[in-house]
Formats: C-alpha cells, structure tokens, sequence
C-alpha cells in the first residue's frame, strides 16, 4: 500500500496543539493543563518514585502537578519537529523543555504521542 502525504496543515495543526498545551501551562498550571490536553486512558512513564506507568489524564495531572505553582508552570517547552501517520490521526511531536526560573539550564528532551479526536489533539502516552 502506498503512503499518502500528511500535508503541511496537519502538522501545524499538531505542532500547535503542542504549543496550546504549553502556554495553558503558563496560565492554569501544569497539573491542570495536563488534565486538560490529555485523554482518560493516556499513560506516562512515571518517574523514579513509580514502578508502574500512570494511567489517564487526571492521574498523571496529579503527578506532573506536584511541587508546582497554583497557577503558572516551572517549565514550557515546544515541539521541534512533528510526525503524523499517513492516516493524520495519530502523531508524535518531538522538543524541549525548559526551565522558566533558569533559561540557561540545559533544556530536556521529550516526546509527545497524540491521537486526533473530536475538538482536536489529545495526548496519548508521554
């Protein structure tokens, strides 16, 4: 089977959702943007004080939340780059994160998969 081009849009449309969800970070805090840009079975690796993978949106909310201001977020990031599947529901976008108290500090790689569903990109595993 052939592959058929992603056009140019549907990557925008994902490289922007990316930045959405940042910039909602930067307003209502990263716990509660996360909850917002995520689906009810997305995943996350967790960190080192968990040996299973956190399951949907409002549980990982509630991990990537700790420690952090009420409103606002330590952190943004953006997406370099962006890989749609043929079909343009399914992506991955790939960037940094950085530090908002220390620009300097060397930023930290990550990758983002997200499914295309009704009222647009939603995050499905981290």
């Amino acid at each position: 089977m052939p592959a058929v081009a992603v056009s140019d849009a549907t990557r925008k449309g994902l490289a922007d959702a990316e930045q959405a969800f940042s910039d909602r970070a930067q307003v209502i805090g990263l716990g509660p943007a996360f909850a917002e840009f995520g689906l009810p079975d997305a995943v996350n690796m967790g960190g080192p004080a968990n040996v299973n993978y956190v399951v949907g949106a409002k549980a990982i909310a509630a991990l990537v939340g700790q420690g952090q201001p009420a409103t606002g977020s330590s952190v943004s990031w953006n997406c370099e780059t962006c890989i749609v599947a043929s079909s343009g529901d399914l992506g991955v976008s790939i960037g940094y994160i950085r530090s908002n108290a220390d620009p300097k500090a060397p930023p930290s790689p990550f990758f983002t998969i997200w499914r295309k569903v009704a009222g647009g990109w939603k995050y499905i595993a981290e």
